[in-house]
Formats: C-alpha cells, structure tokens, sequence
C-alpha cells in the first residue's frame, strides 16, 4: 500500500510568491510543484503497472485452482 503524500505550494496565480516575506518558500514551492508534475506524469505508468500485475495475479490464481482441481478429481478417480 502507497502512502498517500500532501503537496503544499501557492495557488495565488495572480501575484508572484513573495520572497522579502520568507525567502524559503520559492524554492519549496517550486521544489514541490516539479515533485508534483513528475508524480502526475508518472500515474498512467504506474496504472499500467498495476494492471499488469493484476491480471498475472488473476492468471495464477486460476492456473492454481485448475491444478488444484484437476489434482482433486483425479484422487477421487484413483480411490474409487
């Protein structure tokens, strides 16, 4: 499970950020915004991924339980 991250930046788009106020936030704000586009890029990727991974999951499930079954039936046939 991915923990869940909290960006924080300035969505005052009219004004620019103020450095005279707190020098630090320009580059936090802008450190956090580049963080944030990269991660927004990366979400069909990481979907993909998911997808993937999902069906292989899916796939061996339903293989095991085939096994798992045809090993059964073929048990009950031997015993009777």
């Amino acid at each position: 499970m991915q923990v869940c991250r909290v960006y924080i930046g300035s969505f005052n788009g009219i004004k620019p950020i103020r450095e005279d106020i707190n020098p630090q936030c320009k580059p936090l704000f802008e450190k956090e915004q580049g963080d944030l586009l990269a991660d927004l890029h990366e979400i069909p990727v990481r979907s993909c991924d998911r997808k993937v991974t999902q069906v292989m999951h899916a796939y061996t499930t339903c293989s095991l339980d085939l096994c798992r079954s045809d090993f059964l039936h073929c048990g009950a046939r031997m015993q009777t």
